[in-house]
């Protein structure tokens, strides 16, 4: 029920273009990270927390069509227990098996428990598309302004609210952030990378 809520706001949500990404937060601006289902956005978003980035959103990364700045949508993280096996000790420190959640196959994450803080609205500061390519070391390659745009637009859960609007605003976007592909590497090496790469503190 509570994913059906979810993804019918997602759809239907007309103060935000709803992104399908994760997002964190820098002292310069949000990180998104675009990608489909099942290509680790909540581990990615979670070993990026353990880093001292802050949260925004393990799933939506909604953005305001005025402003152009990321906000956040602080739904708890939802990891599966491959995923969690990732973190080790943290299954200790969770309080989710009461109520509606007891009986998940998931554990649901707080980003206190990761020892982390929620970011507040932000600035894009770069824009990483994840893909589900794990052989190898993890790197970032560049990513034309167009190419983030059609990306971007192929991510959006209500374009059909903006329609052109939309794609302005995604174009806005693409001028000023940087965009890249993720390839390669675990969850843990690739949130090393975007460490080095954008310095959370």
């Amino acid at each position: 029920m509570l994913w059906d809520l979810q993804w019918f706001a997602s759809q239907n949500v007309r103060a935000f273009l709803a992104l399908h990404a994760g997002a964190v937060t820098t002292r310069e601006g949000a990180i998104l990270l675009p990608a489909s289902r099942d290509t680790g956005k909540s581990t990615l978003v979670a070993s990026l927390l353990q880093r001292g980035f802050r949260y925004l959103s393990d799933e939506i990364g909604p953005i305001d069509p005025v402003t152009g700045r990321a906000y956040p949508f602080p739904k708890h993280l939802h990891l599966d227990q491959n995923a969690l096996n990732s973190f080790p000790g943290l299954e200790e420190r969770l309080a989710d098996r009461n109520g509606h959640s007891r009986g998940r196959l998931d554990r649901t994450v707080r980003p206190q428990d990761l020892d982390a803080e929620l970011g507040g609205p932000s600035p894009v500061r770069a824009v990483v598309f994840m893909t589900s390519e794990r052989d190898g070391s993890p790197h970032l390659s560049p990513m034309s302004k167009a190419e983030a745009v059609e990306r971007m637009a192929e991510n959006c859960f209500n374009l059909h609210r903006y329609a052109e609007r939309g794609v302005i605003l995604f174009s806005r976007i693409a001028a000023s952030a940087p965009a890249f592909t993720l390839e390669g590497g675990s969850a843990q090496e690739r949130a090393e990378l975007l460490a080095e790469r954008f310095e959370p503190t």
